[in-house]
């Protein structure tokens, strides 16, 4: 008939876990390289979003080794014995230290020229649930909007891709298309840009929260996020 948890038991598993997390991640320091940095990441984030920034990061800490890995589901860096990982949630995971990168802020937006009205235009969902442009159409107003219509994407890189070839109106987060935007290759068809309530969040574990590279990837990312928000913000080149 199974077996259940005392609260007493409970508390006592999760000090145990944080016991032998910070025992393994000393092992692994000692018996490896101090500077390596593994992060996981979602791929649409880390093609849109990092990739085109680590350049920088690596010019300017030549000396870190940051192995990034792509995956759909990071929140459980603990459990897979990964030292950091950058999740979309409504909030961080409880027991994580964390910082904000970034909340979603959705946009329609499609290639320049002539653009139909909403009502009229191809949509383009990034997700099968339709949940970007429900969002962004509850709370602008478009609550009649039709959003069965149009063609269903499984990522949002490939709905905008298919918007940058003008074949419809995407539902963009404005922070991962600043380039975009800012190259001419999408306009905002509607502003201003709809917080869906999900965000961007780097989270690690508390046993490596100490290592320099982690400290170093750290800052350096919170002041590459701040700087997209505001880039994402202006919209260049509408």
């Amino acid at each position: 008939r199974g077996l259940a948890l005392t609260p007493a038991g409970e508390s006592l598993a999760r000090t145990l876990a944080d016991c032998f997390d910070r025992i393994a991640a000393t092992v692994a320091a000692l018996a490896g390289d101090p500077a390596r940095l593994e992060l996981k990441a979602p791929p649409t984030l880390v093609t849109r979003w990092l990739m085109p920034r680590l350049k920088r990061f690596e010019a300017q800490q030549p000396g870190i080794d940051l192995q990034v890995v792509t995956q759909w589901n990071c929140s459980d860096i603990t459990r897979d014995m990964v030292d950091a990982g950058i999740i979309y949630a409504a909030a961080p995971p409880a027991g994580l230290p964390h910082l904000l990168l970034f909340p979603e802020l959705l946009m329609p937006v499609a290639a320049p020229g002539p653009v139909p009205e909403l009502d009229r235009a191809v949509l383009l969902h990034p997700n099968t649930d339709r949940l970007d442009w429900r969002r962004w159409a509850d709370a602008t107003g478009h609550g009649a909007l039709d959003l069965e219509r149009g063609h269903i994407f499984d990522t949002f890189d490939a709905a905008v891709r298919a918007a940058e070839g003008g074949h419809g109106i995407a539902m963009a987060d404005v922070n991962l298309i600043g380039d975009d935007l800012g190259l001419g290759r999408l306009v905002a068809v509607a502003e201003p840009p709809v917080p869906s309530g999900f965000s961007y969040w780097l989270v690690w574990r508390p046993a490596v929260a100490e290592r320099p590279a982690l400290r170093q990837f750290r800052d350096w990312i919170a002041a590459e996020s701040a700087s997209a928000a505001q880039v994402g913000q202006g919209h260049p080149g509408r």
